[in-house]
């Protein structure tokens, strides 16, 4: 109930809330339905470049796998704190250590 015993929202007609007339109510033209459309196409833009990111840096990643796989030398990967991350075949045999040793 609002101040004064009258209730607010029984108050307002019944296509409106407290939150203004639905959105079919507005011109086709309003500034914010052209605010919404925009909003919701920039959205869309964003999803659509995050998506097409991941997928390249997706085949990124396995194309550099399969460089390091097949090369003869042996390859160890680092890490930004110096850990071992990935290594090769040559590596294993190199050293005698499994992978699960390694990593």
């Amino acid at each position: 109930m609002a101040r004064g015993g009258r209730d607010f929202e029984s108050s307002l007609p019944a296509d409106e809330s407290a939150e203004g007339p639905p959105l079919a109510a507005l011109e086709p033209a309003s500034p914010i339905l052209e605010l919404v459309r925009k909003l919701k196409e920039s959205i869309s833009d964003k999803d659509r470049i995050i998506n097409e990111r991941t997928r390249e840096l997706k085949e990124a990643r396995r194309r550099l796998e399969n460089i390091v796989a097949s090369i003869g030398d042996a390859v160890l990967v680092l890490g930004p704190e110096g850990t071992i991350e990935t290594v090769n075949a040559a590596a294993l045999e190199l050293t005698g250590f499994d992978a699960g040793e390694l990593l």
